[in-house]
C-alpha cells in the first residue's frame, strides 16, 4: 500500500458556492457552511495532520463567475424593484462608478488569508499543464465524457474535463491517495470518468 499517511480533500463548487438565489450578501465572501461542517469534524476527530485540504483553481475561478453573474442579475432586479415604490423614511443611494470586480477580488483574497490560518493546512490545486491540454482536446474530438454534447453546455464541460486533468495531473506527479466530497464523486459517475479514475488510483495505492 501507499506509504503516504496524508489524505487530500478536494472540494467541488457545489460543495463551496453559496445561493444567491432566496438571500444575497454581497459585501462579504465565504463558502457554504458544509465547509466549516467538514473542517469542524477533522478537527474533532483530530486528524488535522494527517489531512491537506485542496481547492482547485478551477473551482476558485468558477465561484467568482458565478458570484459576478448572481451580483449583476440581482442588482438589476433589485433597482427595477425598488424603482416603483418610494418612501421618505428610506433613502437609497446607487454609486454608479463602484467597481465590484475590484471588490469581490479584495474580499476573496481576504477570505483565502483567513483559511489559512487554520489547523489544517489548505492547498491550492494548480490548473493543468500546458501538455495536459492535448488530452482534454482529444476528449474534445472523440466526445468522451464530459463532451458527450448532451444537456450540458460547452464551457461546463471543458471546465469539468479541466478539474479532472487537474486531479490526475496531480495523482501523477506525487502520487497521492485523496478523498472526495460527495458531489465529486456524483461528478465522477456522472461524467463516467470513475473507471479511468479507479484504475488510475489502484496502480498508485499498490
Amino acid at each position: 500500500m501507499n506509504s503516504n499517511n496524508e489524505f487530500y480533500v478536494i472540494f467541488d463548487t457545489n460543495v463551496l458556492y453559496q445561493n444567491y438565489d432566496s438571500r444575497a450578501d454581497f459585501t462579504k465572501f465565504s463558502f457554504n457552511p458544509v465547509y466549516a461542517e467538514i473542517v469542524n469534524k477533522i478537527e474533532q476527530l483530530d486528524i488535522y495532520e494527517k489531512v491537506v485540504i485542496m481547492l482547485p483553481i478551477v473551482v476558485w475561478n468558477e465561484m467568482r463567475r458565478q458570484i459576478l453573474e448572481a451580483h449583476d442579475k440581482q442588482l438589476e432586479e433589485y433597482k427595477k424593484r425598488n424603482n416603483k415604490k418610494i418612501f421618505p423614511e428610506i433613502k437609497t443611494e446607487y454609486q454608479e462608478k463602484f467597481n465590484y470586480v475590484e471588490y469581490l477580488d479584495k474580499i476573496i483574497s481576504e477570505y483565502e488569508a483567513e483559511l489559512e490560518k487554520s489547523m489544517i493546512k489548505v492547498i491550492e490545486l494548480p490548473l493543468v499543464s500546458n501538455a495536459k491540454f492535448d488530452r482534454i482536446i482529444k476528449r474534445a474530438f472523440d466526445k468522451m465524457p464530459p463532451f458527450e454534447g448532451k444537456d450540458s453546455k460547452a464551457d461546463k464541460g471543458f471546465k469539468d474535463a479541466l478539474l479532472w486533468e487537474s486531479i490526475l495531473e496531480f495523482m501523477e506527479r506525487h502520487g497521492r491517495l485523496m478523498l472526495f466530497c460527495l458531489p465529486m464523486i456524483v461528478f465522477l459517475i456522472e461524467m463516467k470518468l470513475n473507471v479511468s479514475f479507479m484504475s488510475y488510483f489502484l496502480r498508485r495505492a499498490l
